[in-house]
This record gives C-alpha cells, sequence and structure tokens, in this order.
C-alpha cells in the first residue's frame, strides 16, 4: 500500500460504520475458512476468490492499523450483545 492508501484507510477506520462495514466484508468473503468443497472445484475456486479479497482487505487492514481488526470484532459483540438485550427485553416484556 502506499502512504497515501494508508492514510486513507486510517481516516476511514475512525468511522465506527466503516469498521462495521469492513467487519461484514471480510466475515462475508470466509476469509478465515477453507475454501475447499469436497467433489466441486468450481465452488471451491469461487470461495478461494472470495477469500483472496478478504485476505487482501485483512492484510490492508493490518499493515495500516493492527488493532482496528480487533476493535471491529468487539463492537460486532457489542451489536450482537444489544440485539440479544432487546430480544430479552420483548420477551419479558410479554
Amino acid at each position: 500500500m502506499t502512504k497515501k492508501e494508508k492514510y486513507e484507510l486510517k481516516k476511514m477506520l475512525g468511522s465506527r460504520e466503516f469498521r462495521a462495514f469492513v467487519f461484514r466484508i471480510i466475515n462475508a468473503c470466509q476469509t478465515f475458512r477453507h475454501g475447499f468443497i469436497p467433489g466441486d472445484p468450481n465452488a471451491a475456486a469461487f470461495t478461494e476468490g472470495q477469500r483472496s479479497i478478504g485476505l487482501m482487505l485483512f492484510d490492508n487492514l493490518m499493515e495500516t492499523d493492527p488493532k482496528a481488526y480487533l476493535q471491529m470484532r468487539e463492537e460486532y459483540f457489542e451489536r450482537l450483545r444489544a440485539e440479544q438485550q432487546k430480544t430479552e427485553d420483548k420477551i419479558n416484556q410479554k
């Protein structure tokens, strides 16, 4: 990455919404899963293509701000806990 690209990414990572978006993309790309699909080489190739994009994004993220991914993960789990609490509150109100 160029210095300018790192600067731009670092600036965007200041937004909680952008971090949530990047985290969703990294997960949607199945970045931390293997792409092997028994008996279906085309599906495996497709999955590995997705994973390649996820790894590129993750590598850029780690090169720019190694702590950002951990922050994204924590914010993701905060959102999950908040949603779970809302669901529990609705159930308890009945």
